[in-house]
């Protein structure tokens, strides 16, 4: 039986490392990917249709003014979820009131309008 040189045994316990390493990266951006949410399914032309705005002071302002609210703040971590529920709601506008990172995904919280045609 032939002995096998220290040099061609650290050579085969690199390679498993690396192997090991590899598997275990490849797992990791598997559950990474699977833990980011995407939308709950293909919108309809009237989600499409559903405008988003910022939070700024004027547009708060103008739909105050101009538009009924619909509904209470409610958070999301996607925007299409969030055209989705206006929809339900009767609202054609959507506001992004704040957004922040929550657990590693991006979430925001947004408050629905009713808004005449033309805003």
């Amino acid at each position: 039986m032939l002995k096998k040189s220290s040099r061609s045994l650290s050579r085969e316990h690199g390679l498993r490392v690396c192997i090991a390493i590899a598997i275990s990266s490849a797992l990791i951006l598997s559950l990474v990917q699977c833990a980011t949410p995407g939308p709950s399914r293909l919108l309809t032309d009237k989600e499409r249709a559903v405008a988003i705005m910022p939070a700024s002071q004027d547009v708060s302002q103008q739909l105050n003014e101009k538009c009924k609210s619909a509904g209470k703040v409610e958070t999301f971590n996607n925007m299409d979820d969030a055209k989705i529920r206006a929809v339900e709601l009767d609202a054609n506008i959507v506001q992004n009131i704040y957004s922040t990172n929550r657990n590693g995904l991006l979430s925001h919280d947004v408050r629905f309008w009713r808004c005449k045609k033309g805003f």
